[in-house]
């Protein structure tokens, strides 16, 4: 007898916000529409998260204490080449620093407010980002 045939595995997704709320809800909202979901409180949780496991898609929050989204996406880059264009910036403000760096280090950027409906097309457009390391000047 066969073994039933195995759907696409599910996106794997790290979202990355310092607040509780916001992680446990966008989390529930994300895994109801197929993805799988890890949450990280900080971009130092973020870091360790991705050495244990390389996500499909990281969504970050801006602003958060210690390290910022962008920062974080600096770092992801660096430690893994090919997260760039795979890593989603939410942010109120899109056209200073974060914007700058989504342009430098790569990522996409997602302007708060934003619903759970944009979130899951952004991700699912980020997770099919061929994406290749970039080469040394």
């Amino acid at each position: 007898m066969m073994a039933p045939a195995q759907g696409p595995r599910p996106i794997d997704v790290l979202f990355v916000d310092d607040d509780a709320a916001v992680c446990a809800s966008m989390s529930r909202c994300l895994q109801r529409v197929g993805f799988q979901v890890r949450v990280a409180s900080s971009g130092v949780e973020a870091l360790a998260a991705v050495s244990e496991r390389r996500p499909d898609v990281v969504v970050t929050d801006h602003r958060m204490p210690k390290m910022s989204g962008s920062e974080l996406i600096v770092r992801l880059v660096a430690l893994d080449p090919t997260l760039r264009n795979r890593i989603i910036l939410t942010s109120g403000d899109l056209m200073g620093d974060e914007g700058r760096t989504l342009a430098t280090a790569g990522g996409r950027g997602l302007a708060k407010p934003y619903s759970a409906g944009e979130l899951s097309l952004a991700i699912r457009a980020a997770a099919t980002e061929a994406t290749v390391p970039l080469s040394p000047v």
